[in-house]
């Protein structure tokens, strides 16, 4: 039976293999060694093509395809963590076209909605478990199936709550896994700088370096030196307790519970509405105390999130 799809050229196939190559090495210097020779931007190109390319000619796209896989494996010296349930990487709008291209792919999936906009923190994705309303177990995202455990390591960054903060009567779930960001101030980061040139040390190339370099010590002691912040964001399970029925609704129990927020989120009801809150924030980032890569915008309600599902490495429901 003939293909449904078209036979992709010698040259799509050998650009295809050049990309995931490239890629696979810049995941691996990013994630793993914290040493990146690639910018975001140049990244960012990158998999935008070879995500074209699959998209032109389905045969190309592999399992292990950059587009298929969320982050890289973990570190063999560091202890491991299978999160539940998995990390998602986010695919992002690189412009306000992209911004309307997504605004209008999700009109025809839901008809009425609304999107929560939020900024996309440079830092690394953390997973952060409690137990019966206790502090347990935090991990980096990793490949985003098992993860690395960085939990005396994220017991040092100040603004962690050790215990949740419920109100007269709350019963605390009984387990409840939080998503976040953990990042380094710019001063913090310029500071650190400082300090490693007077010390004769190499300096770090921008925060996101910094940050991973910092919460993947194996002495809790150094994490805490490198005065590291967060920003909690997502409610990924929660069990024996009431789920949020919306994304605003999740980050006013994660502000509540007396985790860091960032107050920067906004709810888009339109189409330009979505779009102005993309360009202030593109207005506005370099003035931020904390380094972002542009804006993640999610549908607003969690039961229409959880209909639209996912795809290999990326929720349908964000970008």
């Amino acid at each position: 039976m003939a293909s449904l799809f078209p036979e992709p050229p010698a040259e799509a196939i050998s650009r295809a293999q050049e990309l995931s190559a490239k890629l696979n090495r810049a995941n691996h210097e990013y994630y793993v060694l914290s040493r990146p020779s690639m910018s975001d931007a140049q990244w960012d190109e990158l998999f935008h093509e070879l995500r074209k390319l699959e998209e032109a000619y389905p045969s190309l796209r592999t399992k292990d395809s950059p587009t298929q896989r969320v982050g890289a494996p973990s570190r063999d010296d560091m202890p491991k963590v299978e999160h539940d349930p998995p990390m998602f990487s986010l695919a992002n709008a690189m412009n306000a076209d992209e911004v309307r291209e997504f605004w209008r792919r999700m009109e025809k999936e839901l008809g009425s909605f609304e999107l929560v906009c939020e900024p996309k923190f440079d830092g690394l994705s953390i997973d952060i478990v409690y137990l019966d309303g206790e502090y347990w177990q935090a991990s980096t995202r990793s490949d985003g199936e098992i993860g690395e455990d960085v939990t005396a390591n994220v017991l040092t960054i100040e603004g962690l709550p050790r215990s949740l903060n419920l109100k007269r009567g709350e019963k605390a779930p009984r387990r409840v896994a939080i998503r976040g960001e953990i990042l380094m101030l710019k001063a913090d980061f310029l500071a650190l700088n400082n300090d490693l040139e007077e010390a004769g040390q190499p300096a770090f190339a921008n925060p996101r370096n910094a940050a991973s370099g910092a919460l993947r010590q194996l002495d809790p002691e150094k994490t805490r030196e490198r005065r590291l912040s967060m920003f909690l964001y997502q409610i990924g399970r929660i069990d024996g307790g009431d789920a949020p029925a919306t994304q605003m609704e999740s980050l006013e129990l994660l502000n509540r519970w007396g985790f860091p927020v960032a107050d920067l989120a906004r709810l888009a009801k339109s189409e330009d509405e979505a779009v102005g809150a993309y360009e202030a924030l593109e207005a506005k980032r370099h003035e931020l105390p904390f380094e972002v890569d542009g804006m993640v915008f999610k549908v607003q309600d969690l039961t229409q999130q959880a209909e639209l599902g996912y795809r290999s490495r990326t929720p349908r429901w964000a970008v």
